[in-house]
């Protein structure tokens, strides 16, 4: 309709109910917040909405994501969900196995740096997993 701006916010999340057990934000910055627009508030984003909404876990960037590394740790955290783990153990999983595979090579590794592999978190219910 006309009030489609083609944008999602954060107040639009909000204000409705998701019925999701995982959102998986992978952009820059995704896991930000600003200042809440209610007074005495938290901060407040789009993690937060998601979270307020229903969803059960949130897995999203705190800062800048390189494209050279983030396919690499979303593709491992996906099969590790796959796989049965909890959305929180996969993406540790995928972290610790990046890294091990970058101190394998014995090689001066920029990489290695936790700006690179670090950039995602999960929040909220660490037991959430995909059921078969």
């Amino acid at each position: 309709g006309e009030a489609n701006d083609g944008r999602l916010t954060a107040a639009q999340l909000f204000a409705r109910k998701i019925n999701a057990d995982i959102v998986v934000m992978s952009a820059c910055y995704s896991g930000l917040g600003d200042r809440s627009p209610l007074p005495g508030d938290d901060l407040f984003g789009l993690q937060r909405a998601c979270l307020q909404s229903g969803v059960r876990t949130v897995v999203s960037g705190m800062w800048d994501v390189y494209d050279g590394t983030a396919p690499e740790l979303m593709h491992g955290m996906l099969k590790e969900l796959a796989a049965g783990r909890t959305a929180v153990a996969a993406l540790a999983s995928s972290q610790r196995a990046f890294v091990r595979k970058l101190r394998d090579t014995k090689e001066d590794e920029p990489w290695l740096h936790p700006y690179f592999w670090a950039v995602y978190t999960a929040a909220g219910d660490d037991r959430t997993r995909f059921e078969k």
